[in-house]
Order: C-alpha cells, then sequence, then structure tokens
C-alpha cells in the first residue's frame, strides 16, 4: 500500500507525440549497476502511449525531416539525445520495442527515406535486418549506416563530430 517513484533512481526521458508534442509518457534508463533492475523502463502501455505507435524524438526531429527528406533510425535513446546535440536533428528511436508496420507508416508520413543506424554489435544487426524487412514492405527507401567497430551513434558523434557521423550517413 505504499507509493514509490516507478522511475526512482533513473534518468527520464519524455516520449512526445509527433503531432501537437503533446506528452505520451516517459522512458528512462537506469543510472546505476543493479542487476536486478531492468536498463531501460517504459511508461505503462495505455490508450495515449503504446510502443508500437510512437518513436522517441520524432516530434522533435519534424522540421528537419522536411529539410533532410530523411530519418536516422536509431537504436537507443541516448544515441537520439546525442545525435540532436550535435545538430543530426532529424534522429528518432523505437522506445524499447521492435519496429513495427505501424512505426513504419508513421515514419513513411514524414520521410522519403529511413537511415538504419542500429549497434553493430550482434542484437543490432539482428534488429537492422527485421527492420529493414518491415521498411521495405511499407514502401520506404532503406539505406544502412556502418560504425567502425565499438561504435554507436553516440560514441562515435562523441568521438568524431557530427560532420565526420552526417558523411558516413549521407554515404
Amino acid at each position: 500500500g505504499r507509493h514509490y517513484d516507478g522511475f526512482r533512481d533513473r534518468m527520464a526521458l519524455p516520449v512526445r507525440e509527433v503531432t501537437d508534442g503533446a506528452l505520451a509518457g516517459f522512458t528512462a534508463r537506469r543510472l546505476g549497476e543493479d542487476p536486478r533492475a531492468p536498463k531501460y523502463l517504459n511508461s505503462p502501455e495505455t490508450p495515449v502511449y503504446s510502443k508500437s505507435r510512437v518513436l522517441y524524438g520524432l516530434s522533435w526531429a519534424k522540421d528537419a525531416l522536411a529539410r533532410e527528406k530523411r530519418v536516422v533510425l536509431m537504436e537507443g535513446y541516448l544515441d537520439v539525445a546525442r545525435a540532436i546535440e550535435h545538430e543530426v536533428s532529424e534522429a528518432a528511436a523505437t522506445c524499447g520495442t521492435a519496429l513495427t508496420s505501424q512505426h513504419a507508416r508513421l515514419l513513411g508520413r514524414w520521410a522519403e527515406t529511413v537511415v538504419l543506424n542500429f549497434d553493430q554489435d550482434e542484437a543490432g544487426q539482428k534488429a537492422a535486418r527485421k527492420s529493414l524487412e518491415v521498411l521495405l514492405d511499407e514502401g520506404l527507401r532503406v539505406r544502412i549506416v556502418e560504425l567502425p567497430e565499438g561504435h554507436d551513434p553516440d560514441t562515435y558523434l562523441t568521438a568524431e563530430g557530427a560532420e565526420a557521423y552526417r558523411k558516413r550517413v549521407d554515404e
């Protein structure tokens, strides 16, 4: 019967609706290394917040999507945050779930091309292959960015900067 903060000991990030920027829910990353606590935790599913219908960062990316005609789809929230910090504003990520056809249709409303930039590990590559199938089934153009071994978008942007990252995305 006691109340407690479900996002305690976590960095909480807002997930917003793409159309009007309204708050839909939260995603949170564990700050400590407690192996009993999940690394990521999302708001519970509600009629307003459904992980299969929202993409983290897409609400902030709208202007860049109109300009760039593409979205860079990343695996993690911190990747998107680092991209925004480096003015790579056309970035978004799924909210801890596999890419769905609903996500693909949403992306198709805002961009002509989806550039996948998932982690280079086995799990990231598997997710990229599955996402590729979903995106192609929805008729979207898809490109894939490969980063050097040991890098994800967050670490690459931090080490090499926005210009080097944009060059990889453009290539």
